[in-house]
């Protein structure tokens, strides 16, 4: 499902929910995972039949449509990968972790940066 790790149980955030858990990231996994695999093996489905896979009258057109509005509807997978993220920031943040410094960034010399314009001058002056 695009996060590395194995598809989220659908049962799991409803589970979380009866315990008075926070659900809404599993909720949201769970949707995002099986919202994309049903869009998938629908889109197999239509490739394995080609032209025929968009006549109205095959089933596969049929679960392709129904497949692609899971990722529209009540919340666009977009949507879905933000509400993950940012319970992911929210629990690592709750995690009292600390962040390496940033790289120092280095300055360049002004003695280096007067030759290079002066190369590329001459370079310049000769074409």
């Amino acid at each position: 499902c695009g996060w590395g790790g194995p598809p989220p149980l659908p049962g799991r955030p409803a589970a979380l929910k009866d315990a008075g858990r926070p659900f809404t990231k599993e909720a949201a996994m769970a949707k995002l995972c099986a919202s994309e695999a049903a869009t998938k093996c629908a889109h197999q489905a239509i490739q394995v039949l080609g032209g025929m896979g968009f006549v109205t009258d095959m089933p596969a057109e049929r679960y392709y449509r129904d497949a692609r509005i899971t990722e529209i509807y009540e919340g666009t997978s977009e949507i879905q990968h933000i509400v993950i993220a940012t319970n992911l920031l929210k629990e690592y943040a709750s995690m009292d972790v600390q962040l390496p410094a940033p790289p120092l960034k280095h300055q360049p010399k002004s003695s280096s940066s007067s030759s290079s314009s002066s190369s590329q001058d001459h370079h310049h002056h000769q074409v």
